[in-house]
């Protein structure tokens, strides 16, 4: 289980950072559908992985994440 927890950890920083580069480039280019797109991807796969452990906070917090992305 330790494999696979930094395994998630390890995805959920590299998705994290993606969603965060999405975000700052569509403050400046709100109509960059692209980079919407991206950024849900990530937040939705990094959900999709919580699903793996016990963290129902961290779950609830990007399915609100990926709501207001939608």
């Amino acid at each position: 289980m330790d494999e696979l927890m930094a395994q998630f950890i390890l995805e959920a920083r590299e998705l994290v950072q993606a969603a965060i580069d999405d975000l700052f480039v569509l403050e400046t280019e709100p109509a960059d559908a692209a980079r919407l797109n991206s950024a849900f991807r990530a937040v939705h796969t990094l959900k999709g992985s919580t699903a793996l452990f016990d963290l129902p906070s961290l779950n609830s917090a990007l399915h609100k994440a990926e709501d207001i992305l939608g």
